[in-house]
C-alpha cells in the first residue's frame, strides 16, 4: 500500500488539535462561569462528558497517531521537499507506520560510525532523541531492535566506546577544532554515551518484554561481540530500572556462563578498565558481565524464578565469586530476593515456585555449600519470610524433609496460618535449617532479619493465645501445661532459643567463653527489624508476619539485674526479654483475663494506657518480674512458667552454659 504523507499539512493538522482541544476546553469553562449561583446543573459539562473528555483526548492524538506519521515523514523526506510517498506498507496501518519508523531510525542509527565533525555528532543525537521518545513503545522498538540486529547492538556500542578510547578517530586528541575545545566535545560524547546505553537498554527492554524479538536474540547479542557490550547494556538497564523480557534474559546468562567457563574461563576479570571511558559507567565493575546481567536480571521476576528453578544453574550463580563486587554475591542476592522474598506472598505459580526456590537454597546452603555474605542477608530473609515453618521445625525433632510444598491456602502441620504468611509452606529438613542458620550467623543483617521475624511471630502466637483464653478462661487454680497461653509462651521460649544457639554454630555450652559474642547475637536477635538498614531499604521489609506492637533490645542493653535474670549470660538475658514481650502482650489485650498483680504494677502512661516495654526502666521490669515470681495461679505466672519450660526443653537438647 502507498501511503503519501506532507510534512507541512501534518504540522497544519497538529497545531489545529490542539487549538480545537483549547477552544473546547475555553468554552465549557465559559459556560460553567456563566450559571449562576444555584443555578441549573449542566451534566453535559460534568463528569465524564464529552466536553471533558475531549481536550485530552485530542492532545493525545497530537502524538499518536499525528506525531509518528510526521517523525516518519521528516525521515523519509531526505531531499527537504515536504511531501514524501512511502511503499511498502501492508495495510497502511498506524502500527506498519511504527514499525516503518522504527526501521528507519535504526538506519540513521548507524552514522555513528560516520561521525567526523560536531555537525555530525548533533545529527546523531538527533536520531537518539527521536528513539528515546519511542523507547516505551514496542512497535517502534520491537522494529528497531530487530532491523539493527544483535550484531549491529554491539556494533553501536563498541563504536560509541571507542569515541573515548586512547585511539578514538573523533574526537581525536591531536585534531583542531574550530568551534571548541577538544575537552568540551570530548565531554559531549561522553554525555552521548549515557544517551545512547540508556535508550538502547530500555528499547531493548521494551521490545524484550513484548515478545518482539526472536527466542535467541539474547544469546546472539552476547556471542556477537566484545562482553563488555553485554555488560554496559545491563548495567545501564539496572540503573534505569528497564525490566527485560523473560526469554531475553535467561538466553543471554546461558551464553555468558558458557563464555566464562570455556577455554578463556572469565578472561574479562582481566580487562584494564581504565584504558578508556565509557559514560558514566563504572569501568571496573563492567570487567564482569556476568555481575551485570544478575544486576538486570533482579529486575523480572520471571526471568528470576526461571533462573534459579534450575538448580545446577542456581548452585553455580549463587555460589559464584567476582572481585569486581563490593560485597561478594550482591548481584545474585538480588536475584534470589526477587525470586523468592518478593514473591512468597502471590498466591499463585510465583508464590509457589519461590516456595520451591527457597527450599531448594536452604537445604543448599544448609549442606556443604558456603554462602557468600550477599547471598547470606537473603537467605536471613528467606528464613524470615517462611519464619512459621522454621518454628514448626525448630521444636519437631523428627525430620522434616519430604514434607512437600503446601497448596494455596493451606498450614503446614503445626504451624500458624492467618494474613500476612505465605499461602504455600516450604519443605524443611532439621538438620540443613540448625547448618543454614550457623552459616548466617555471622552477618549482622541476617540475624537481626530472623530475629525480628521470630519476635512478630512470637507476639502472633501470643495474641491467638490470648483470643482462647478469653473464649475459655481455665478455672482459678488450675492452668496447666495444656493451657494455649502456657503452651505459646513455652514454644516462644523454646523457638528463639533455638535460634540463638544455631546461629552461635554450636551448642550453648561450646560457646560459654565468648561472653562478647554471645552478647552480640543476643542483642542481634532482639533488635527491631527497621533499626537495621541495607542497601535495598529497611530490614522490615523483608519481614512477612505481622505485629501489634514493635519490641527493643533495651531489655538486653540496660544490663539486666540478678533479680531479673538468675545470671547475667546473654542466654538468659534472650529469656527474660522472651518472658516482658509475653507479659506486654498480656497488659495490652483488651480481654477479661485472670493475670494477677501484673495489671497494677504494669507502669500506665498519662492516657492510661500501659507503657510499652520499649519505655520501661530497669526498676519497672525488675518490680513486674519480681511480682510476677512471686507465684500465684494467673496467667502472668503461666506465661512466665511457659518460656522457662521452653529454655529448659532446650537446654535438655543443647546443655547449659
Amino acid at each position: 500500500m502507498t501511503v503519501r504523507m506532507n510534512v507541512g499539512a501534518l504540522d497544519s493538522a497538529i497545531s489545529a488539535v490542539e487549538e480545537l482541544a483549547n477552544d473546547i476546553a475555553n468554552a465549557r469553562t465559559a459556560c460553567i462561569n456563566a450559571v449562576p449561583y444555584r443555578g441549573p446543573s449542566l451534566p453535559s459539562l460534568t463528569g465524564g462528558s464529552v466536553t471533558v473528555t475531549a481536550p485530552e483526548w485530542l492532545r493525545e492524538q497530537k502524538t499518536d497517531p499525528l506525531g509518528v506519521v510526521l517523525d516518519l515523514a521528516r525521515l523519509l523526506d531526505t531531499d527537504g521537499e515536504g511531501e514524501v510517498v512511502w511503499t511498502g506498507s501492508t495495510d497502511g496501518s498506524i502500527q506498519d507506520i511504527k514499525e516503518e519508523l522504527g526501521r528507519q531510525i535504526a538506519a540513521r542509527a548507524e552514522d555513528l560510525e560516520d561521525i567526523e565533525s560536531s555537525e555530525d555528532l548533533d545529527e546523531f543525537l538527533e536520531t537518539l532523541e527521536l528513539l528515546d521518545t519511542y523507547a516505551d513503545d514496542p512497535d517502534v522498538t520491537g522494529a528497531f531492535v530487530n532491523a539493527i540486529g544483535p550484531e549491529g547492538l554491539n556494533r553501536l556500542i563498541q563504536q560509541a566506546g571507542s569515541m573515548t578510547g586512547p585511539y578514538a578517530d573523533y574526537p581525536n586528541p591531536n585534531g583542531i577544532y574550530e568551534d571548541s575545545s577538544y575537552g568540551e566535545e570530548f565531554e559531549r560524547v561522553v554525555a552521548m554515551q549515557d544517551t545512547l546505553a540508556e535508550t538502547l537498554s530500555q528499547s531493548v527492554a521494551t521490545a524484550s518484554l513484548a515478545g518482539k524479538l526472536p527466542s535467541d536474540f539474547g544469546e546472539e547479542f552476547v556471542r556477537g561481540g566484545d562482553p563488555r557490550s553485554a555488560a554496559i547494556l545491563f548495567d545501564y538497564a539496572a540503573r534505569g530500572g528497564h525490566e527485560f523480557g523473560s526469554e531475553f534474559l535467561v538466553s543471554a546468562g546461558d551464553a555468558l556462563i558458557e563464555w566464562e567457563n570455556g577455554e578463556g574461563g572469565m578472561y574479562w576479570s582481566n580487562f584494564s578498565g581504565s584504558d578508556q571511558q565509557f559514560g558514566t559507567a563504572d569501568m571496573d565493575a563492567l570487567r564482569d558481565p556476568t555481575v551485570a546481567w544478575m544486576e538486570a536480571l533482579s529486575l523480572s521476576t520471571d526471568g528470576s524464578q526461571e533462573v534459579l528453578l534450575d538448580t545446577d544453574r542456581a548452585a553455580y550463580l549463587l555460589e559464584r565469586f567476582s572481585p569486581m563486587e563490593d560485597v561478594e554475591g550482591a548481584a545474585a542476592g538480588k536475584v534470589l530476593q526477587t525470586a523468592t522474598i518478593d514473591q512468597a506472598l502471590d498466591p499463585g505459580t510465583h508464590g509457589r515456585d519461590a516456595a520451591t526456590i527457597s527450599s531448594w537454597a536452604i537445604e543448599h546452603f544448609g549442606g556443604d555449600a558456603e554462602p557468600l555474605d550477599g547471598i547470606k542477608e537473603e537467605l536471613g530473609g528467606i528464613v524470615a519470610t517462611y519464619i512459621r515453618d522454621v518454628d514448626r521445625v525448630s521444636y519437631d525433632l523428627e525430620s522434616a524433609a519430604g514434607s512437600g510444598i503446601y497448596g494455596p491456602g493451606d498450614v503446614p502441620p503445626g504451624t500458624m496460618g492467618g494474613d500476612g504468611f505465605p499461602p504455600y509452606g516450604i519443605r524443611l529438613d532439621r538438620g540443613a535449617l540448625a547448618n543454614l542458620l550457623g552459616d548466617i550467623g555471622d552477618n549482622d543483617s541476617a540475624v537481626s532479619i530472623v530475629g525480628g521475624a521470630a519476635s512478630r511471630l512470637n507476639s502472633v502466637r501470643l495474641d491467638e493465645a490470648i483470643g482462647l483464653v478469653a473464649e475459655d478462661p481455665a478455672p482459678s487454680g488450675s492452668i496447666g501445661t495444656d493451657d494455649p497461653l502456657y503452651n505459646a509462651a513455652r514454644n516462644n521460649g523454646s523457638f528463639t532459643g533455638f535460634l540463638y544457639d544455631n546461629m552461635l554454630q554450636g551448642d550453648i555450652a561450646s560457646a560459654q567463653g565468648d561472653a562478647e559474642q554471645r552478647q552480640r547475637m543476643a542483642e542481634l536477635l532482639l533488635l527491631p527489624a527497621d533499626a537495621v538498614k541495607l542497601p535495598g531499604g529497611p530490614v522490615g521489609s523483608y519481614v512477612i508476619g505481622q505485629i501489634k506492637r514493635e519490641v527493643t533490645n533495651e531489655f538486653v542493653g540496660d544490663g539486666v539485674s540478678d533479680t531479673i535474670a538468675e545470671s547475667n549470660h546473654a542466654y538468659d538475658d534472650i529469656m527474660s526479654f522472651t518472658q516482658m514481650q509475653a507479659l506486654e502482650s498480656l497488659v495490652f489485650s483488651d480481654e477479661d483475663i485472670p493475670m494477677g498483680d501484673l495489671a497494677e504494677v504494669w507502669p500506665g502512661a498519662a492516657d492510661g494506657d500501659p507503657v510499652p516495654m520499649s519505655e520501661l526502666t530497669n526498676e519497672d521490669r525488675t518490680a513486674i518480674i519480681n511480682t510476677v515470681r512471686s507465684g500465684g495461679q494467673d496467667y502472668a505466672t503461666a506465661v512466665r512458667n511457659g518460656v522457662d519450660d521452653g529454655r529448659d526443653d532446650l537446654v535438655q537438647q543443647y546443655g547449659r552454659p
